[in-house]
């Protein structure tokens, strides 16, 4: 077995120096005087309350403790523990029994005291030295944790450290409840236990363990979450690798490379066909939480028993007005198999279940299930996989913008009974009918077997939408055998409902069509599917112009209208038709399969033509000649709307990126416009370069108006970042306006060593509220070869969607720790803004959160005259005056042709003498801008 540092070195630990916390920060504006450093030079070690304010060094190489290592008093705050690149060792001498006392093993830093806060530990090792009856008995059970929080602790940070444990039911963190502001940044996790208590305790079996978070206490001013993990990586984790759980949590799990696999090491011990192995699990308990997982690499199951996703039960994301507010999973690379030696029963990449979870969105990820076919076992006699596999009941889910695909490691015959193998993009199952706010658009589902079922193991899924997705079939080479596009059904005989279910605007490609639909007989209950487009009919003139005013009536096969109304000035009617709907005997009808050739019938006057028209997915744009009625020229000077949601995310294959909009219209946002005109450039895209930035060739044929649509660029270089921009087209050339401008990474080839550094923000922090209109954005700096410069991006939204500041190239300042950049044009009062930073071409660093004060305010309010301070009003018009008044309108100041924008005030009236404490009123001479200042003395 390698030593844990040598395993360490495999994953290249680079970015030692990334990111200081506000902690360092303060503790390097501490004078000598009063900060001392302390150094440890034999374990085990307690910090107290005399190291309060200093820092604490690992002085000696390879330290060992029979049992705790360093343990932490009450009361101990404003300390760093600089492990300084050197290994500590804890619970070398195992003490526990084979019983079931819980949590009696050794912990590496213990922090369960009461009344612990802003600690930083960084830079170094905390392993787990168990003995080998520890290592080669995992059923003993050990519960070692490399970290333990007591309830309410905050303002812990880990910085570059690596933590190891051994044995049955440890763990890396075991956090106490309520603990707020846990950071681990830049870490790694080697949780090497082979044995848990029971699968269905999530505490047992999870790697890093954040639970009962339950409250978030209004008096917890510095608050911004329970945990959050970045640009972390596990080498191997063995069930749950991140067990986030509590009613009310607040976590960020965010660019970590995350590798969970079950291991055979117990033989028969280990539950060949338990299920529960994932990289991230969240329970709710239920209640409001906001909780994001963004950006992060998981590699599942692929190299021994299998594993699976992301996990969600009984979670209420509060609400879906923004990404900070519901549980949003965003971007993640994901790679979830089966495994080789007795497979895991089911594989899912994302499952959501149990009762009442609401808010949830889940948006631009990648996600590949793969089933093995080869090895000891044959996946495909055990069990299913999804991509999603949905149960309810719930309400208010979005999945949008994924892509997913299904595949088996070599050909296979698919059997869809309730035991047998498949596959499936999403699965509903037990999806209780009429869930409200499901939308489900704009993704990508390859699969080897079927795209879409509805009904599986647990019951029945129904009155479902999907819209503009595009379903791809995935051979790798081989033949499909049979398999289906659509299942509708459960497959047992069982009596469950799975009707209503719509796709609208879908996609097909490949061997994927949409009339391939398996109704399973065997299903007593009702069953439907319905097939729906926009259908776009243009009614010609017999000199070839659009005419207007015309009359348009769409039958079906079974003499039914479904459309029905007059062109527009565009000679255009736009409508939503059914043109297949597909049954089970059980509804009581039979199948409308039947519903084309639609008839369409244009008429202006007495002149009238009849057509019959064949609509399919890919036919729902037809032309309609009046021969005796001359069409004119649109006199159409609106051009087609802004298209302000250009969304970017790397794409799953090396070199591709998905993009993905809105459809405006042809004039405005009403209508459908004629093209687009989407092009890329690996500089920010602007008026004046349009013309040099590369078009892309392949963009899809408009929607109407408010459709979602998506396209999968393909044949960048892989690692590039590339900005992207988009304009809209009418029928006679109007053009739009310049999209919003996003950029993204083409996706790159993944390998464990790969190094990314990643710029860390200094200020200001997220919900600060800035005096100016025009604040200074400050970096910390980076150690990487050659020249570095900053790149600073403010938006309106967490997406960058609506840029409103970019910056041009900033050189590194290296005579400074950091890097500021002053904005040079004013910002919004009373806006929030969203802040970024990237150095050269790596990752965009966090995101960070700033609001503007009012125009024209004073601060700081109240203020203290007796303790030097003053009232500065800023944001004052050039050459204004400004007036201070008593509540009862008296002018106790008057400033006059104010430059440079700020006045202060020191309390003073006109003739210097000091006033009493208490509200002044004050105003800007000849305007509205007024309000309020508190004086105390």
């Amino acid at each position: 077995m390698h030593s844990p540092i040598n395993r360490l070195s495999r994953w290249k630990i680079g970015r030692i120096s990334a990111g200081l916390s506000i902690l360092a920060l303060v503790l390097l504006m501490v004078s000598p005087a009063e900060a001392a450093i302390r150094y440890i030079t034999s374990l085990p070690d307690t910090i107290t309350t005399a190291d309060n304010y200093d820092t604490v060094i690992v002085n000696v190489d390879n330290l060992s403790a029979d049992r705790d290592a360093i343990v932490f008093s009450t009361n101990v705050h404003d300390v760093v523990l600089d492990l300084n690149n050197k290994r500590i060792n804890f619970g070398i001498i195992y003490t526990g029994t084979t019983g079931t006392s819980p949590m009696q093993g050794p912990i590496g830093l213990n922090l369960r005291a009461t009344g612990i806060y802003n600690v930083m530990v960084k830079n170094g090792f905390v392993i787990h030295n168990a003995p080998d009856t520890v290592k080669n008995t995992p059923s003993l059970h050990t519960w070692a944790s490399a970290v333990r929080h007591g309830s309410g602790g905050r303002n812990i940070t880990y910085d570059n450290v690596y933590f190891r444990v051994f044995g049955r039911n440890s763990k890396i963190l075991y956090d106490g409840a309520n603990t707020y502001n846990i950071l681990f940044n830049n870490c790694k996790f080697d949780d090497s236990m082979r044995s848990f208590g029971d699968r269905q305790i999530w505490i047992d079996n999870s790697m890093i363990v954040s639970s009962s978070h339950n409250i978030v206490d209004p008096s917890w001013t510095d608050f911004d979450y329970h945990i959050a993990i970045r640009n972390c990586s596990t080498i191997c984790a063995h069930w749950t690798a991140f067990y986030i759980n509590g009613s009310n949590t607040v976590a960020d799990i965010f660019n970590n490379y995350i590798i969970v696999d079950g291991r055979n090491d117990l033989g028969s011990r280990f539950p060949t066909s338990a299920a529960q192995r994932y990289a991230i699990s969240v329970r709710g308990d239920p209640g409001a939480i906001r909780v994001k997982i963004r950006n992060n690499r998981i590699r599942s199951g692929t190299d021994f028993l299998g594993g699976r996703g992301i996990f969600i039960a009984e979670v209420d994301g509060m609400n879906l007005r923004h990404p900070d507010s519901c549980l949003y999973i965003y971007g993640n690379d994901m790679i979830v198999h089966q495994g080789y030696d007795g497979e895991e029963a089911t594989v899912n990449g994302i499952l959501i279940r149990q009762a009442n979870w609401s808010n949830i969105w889940v948006d631009s990820n990648s996600i590949v299930c793969i089933g093995d076919t080869v090895r000891n076992t044959s996946a495909i006699d055990i069990g299913p996989m999804s991509g999603f596999r949905l149960t309810g009941p719930g309400s208010d889910l979005i999945i949008e913008r994924n892509h997913v695909k299904m595949y088996y490691t070599t050909g296979f015959t698919p059997h869809y009974g309730t035991s047998n193998a498949h596959g499936a993009c999403i699965m509903f199952d037990e999806f209780h009918m009429n869930l409200p706010n499901i939308v489900i658009r704009n993704n990508i589902f390859e699969s080897e077997s079927v795209a879409i079922r509805w009904g599986f193991f647990n019951g029945h899924g129904g009155n479902v939408t999907m819209d503009n997705c595009t379903y791809r079939a995935y051979t790798g080479g081989r033949s499909l055998n049979d398999n289906y596009t659509f299942y509708v059904g459960y497959g047992a005989g069982a009596t469950h409902h799975a009707y209503n279910n719509v796709i609208r605007n879908g996609n097909f490609e490949g061997n994927m069509y949409d009339t391939s639909i398996f109704m399973d007989d065997n299903e007593p209950d009702s069953l439907s599917i319905g097939l729906r487009v926009t259908l776009q009919v243009n009614v010609i003139g017999n000199n070839g112009k659009p005419v207007t005013n015309a009359d348009v009536w769409v039958t079906n096969n079974y003499n039914r209208v479904v459309a029905q109304g007059s062109t527009g000035g565009s000679g255009r009617l736009v409508s939503d038709v059914t043109y297949w709907w597909e049954c089970n005997a059980a509804v009581g009808v039979a199948d409308s399969t039947n519903f084309n050739p639609f008839r369409i019938k244009a008429k202006k006057g007495t002149d009238s033509t009849l057509l019959n028209y064949q609509v399919r997915w890919n036919a729902k744009s037809v032309n309609i000649t009046l021969l005796n009625t001359a069409g004119s020229d649109v006199a159409d000077s609106v051009a087609p709307g802004r298209i302000n949601n250009l969304g970017a995310a790397p794409g799953f294959n090396a070199g591709e990126v998905f993009l993905s909009w809105t459809a405006p219209g042809d004039d405005g946002y009403t209508g459908t416009a004629a093209q687009y005109d989407l092009r890329y450039s690996t500089a920010a895209i602007s008026d004046g370069n349009w013309a040099g930035a590369t078009p892309f060739t392949g963009e899809p044929v408009p929607m109407s108006a408010g459709v979602s649509q998506s396209v999968l660029m393909s044949g960048l270089t892989p690692g590039q970042t590339y900005y992207f921009a988009i304009k809209s087209l009418d029928e006679i050339g109007n053009t739009s306006v310049l999209s919003n401008v996003p950029s993204a990474r083409a996706q790159d080839s993944i390998s464990l060593g790969e190094d990314d550094f990643q710029a860390v923000l200094v200020s200001p922090r997220s919900h600060t509220v800035v005096n100016t209109s025009k604040p200074t954005l400050m970096v910390r700096n980076l150690e990487i070869p050659g020249d570095v410069a900053f790149f600073f991006e403010v938006a309106t939204d967490s997406f960058f969607l609506s840029t409103a500041v970019l910056s041009p190239a900033v050189p590194q300042d290296a005579a400074k720790s950091s890097t500021a950049w002053k904005i040079d044009s004013s910002l919004t009062a009373n806006t929030t803004y969203f802040w970024r930073v990237k150095a050269n071409d790596y990752s965009y660093s966090d995101v960070a959160t700033f609001t503007i004060e009012p125009a024209v305010h004073a601060y700081p309010n109240p203020f203290k005259p007796s303790r030097g301070q003053v009232a500065t009003f800023t944001e004052i018009p050039e050459s204004s005056s400004l007036m201070i008044m008593s509540v009862s309108g008296a002018i106790i100041r008057q400033f006059s042709n104010i430059t440079g924008g700020e006045v202060t005030w020191d309390g003073k009236n006109s003739d210097g003498n000091p006033v009493a404490s208490g509200s002044y009123l004050w105003q800007i001479e000849g305007t509205d801008m007024r309000g309020k200042i508190l004086l105390i003395r």
